[in-house]
């Protein structure tokens, strides 16, 4: 990634990534693909989309956490004849 010199298109490009890939996935990977000049709002793009793909492996790992203590919890009234 190259030096940023224009924050507020950076940060524009993230806030805008970052919704494409939780509701266009396809439509924000075409348009990395086809934007090869890059600059500070398509870096921004692609922080923004690998920001969702982080966000949502977080929240993958968190409702599996909690789906292995609500299932101990169901073994355990199950033991105790609930």
């Amino acid at each position: 990634m190259e030096e940023i010199k224009d924050e507020k298109q950076f940060k524009r490009g993230v806030n805008h990534g970052y919704i494409l890939a939780k509701h266009r996935p396809d439509l924000l990977k075409g348009i990395l693909e086809v934007n090869k000049e890059r600059n500070d709002f398509i870096e921004g793009l692609a922080a923004g989309g690998t920001e969702y793909e982080l966000q949502k492996g977080k929240e993958t790992e968190r409702i599996e956490g909690l789906k292995k203590i609500r299932d101990v919890g169901k073994s355990q009234n199950k033991e105790r004849g609930y």
